[in-house]
């Protein structure tokens, strides 16, 4: 179950763990770090800092890039799996945005892309243990994990863990 909704604008807030249903594949899942809200709509919802990744079925794309021009969501990955290890956005990180292939009309994130390992025989979607640190369509920091992508035998329900920094610092401790 997920937290209520509180806007954590301009604070470090605490761990949280949310609940994303992006299990309709006609609609996008738009949530927002520092207010720990979703929102849906059939396309991106672009020019709007509303929110700072999207997730449909097994894509998930930020705010920023060539997703939105106007948004400064990009991602890297920590290469650890131990969440609380990440308290701090590393000194030479390097974030990756969205972009748009040739050929193919909807965006991606590199460091998103292949957020999962496939496993051939069962079908099943399982997320890797790897700690991401984001920028978010605003320009502040978030740490945080995928835990988890399904509801029961549901897939497109992503359980996120995560610490949103709202105070303009980079670090993830108190």
């Amino acid at each position: 179950r997920s937290p209520e909704p509180k806007d954590l604008t301009g604070t470090l807030g605490p761990e949280l763990q949310y609940i994303v249903d992006a299990t309709v594949l006609e609609k996008w899942a738009h949530f927002s770090f520092s207010k720990g809200t979703v929102f849906y709509r059939q396309k991106i919802n672009k020019y709007s800092l509303d929110w700072d990744i999207a997730f449909r079925r097994a894509k998930i794309v930020t705010n920023g890039g060539a997703t939105n021009p106007d948004g400064q969501a990009e991602v890297a990955s920590i290469k650890t799996g131990d969440f609380s290890s990440v308290t701090s956005v590393p000194k030479n990180i390097e974030f990756q945005p969205d972009y748009t292939e040739q050929k193919i009309v909807e965006t991606k994130n590199p460091v998103l892309d292949k957020w999962y390992k496939y496993d051939f025989w069962t079908h099943q979607l399982t997320p890797l243990n790897e700690v991401y640190v984001a920028r978010t369509a605003k320009g502040d920091y978030v740490k945080f994990q995928i835990i988890d992508y399904y509801c029961g035998d549901i897939g497109g329900c992503f359980t996120i863990k995560y610490v949103y920094q709202g105070t303009g610092s980079d670090s993830f401790t108190g």
